[in-house]
This record gives C-alpha cells, structure tokens and sequence, in this order.
C-alpha cells in the first residue's frame, strides 16, 4: 500500500513532514529503519494477523547509535492499526532508546 502511494506521488510523505517539522524544532532527522519486506498493512486483516506481518518487516540501522538514551519521535503519514509504530517503538527501546513517541498526520476510521 505505501509503496503504491510513493509512486503515485513521486515522493515519501514521511520525508516531507520531516524536513517541514524540523524546521520548526531544529531536531536531527535521522532514517534508522531499512523495509526487509512488503507488509500490507493497509488491508483489512484481523489485528494479529497484521501484528505477525510486521514482525521482523524492519531492520533497525544503528551504525552511529544517535537514538541510545534518547526520546525518538517516530513520524509517519498515516495510522492505520498502529501495529507498525508499535513495532518499531519496541525495536527502538530494545536498542536502548529511553522512549518512542509518535507524531500522526492522518488515522483511518478502522485504527486501534
């Protein structure tokens, strides 16, 4: 689903409201996650069935370990079940992140 709005697009909606918001609070944008793998989270699944999905979707880049005792502020465009924020929350604060909080710009009628 996200890929598909990419193309259409012609650019990552994330990467838009990132650079728009640190403008405004002159933190550091850093991309820590890579996608192993297509999710489609968009679909309408039952919530564990797309909390199995997402696992092990992502892989977390930490080469200069700039979120390590940090609040990291998770962006994305849309929240459809939560369950990839939540994911990545969790990898985040396993890697020794002090917390993960996340900024939503639109969220589906059928979110968690």
């Amino acid at each position: 689903c996200e890929k598909e709005t990419m193309q259409k697009l012609g650019y990552d909606p994330n990467i838009l409201l990132a650079n728009e918001i640190v403008k405004e609070i002159s933190i550091p944008v850093i991309k820590v996650f890579s996608k192993t793998r297509q999710t489609n989270l968009c679909e309408t699944k039952p919530l564990s069935e797309k909390e199995e999905m997402v696992k092990s979707a992502f892989t977390l880049d930490m080469d200069n370990e700039m979120t390590v005792e940090k609040h990291v502020l998770l962006l994305d465009d849309t929240m459809n079940s939560g369950t990839t924020i939540k994911e990545l929350s969790r990898m985040l604060e396993g890697a020794g992140a002090k917390k993960a909080s996340a900024l939503v710009l639109t969220q589906t009628r059928q979110s968690v």
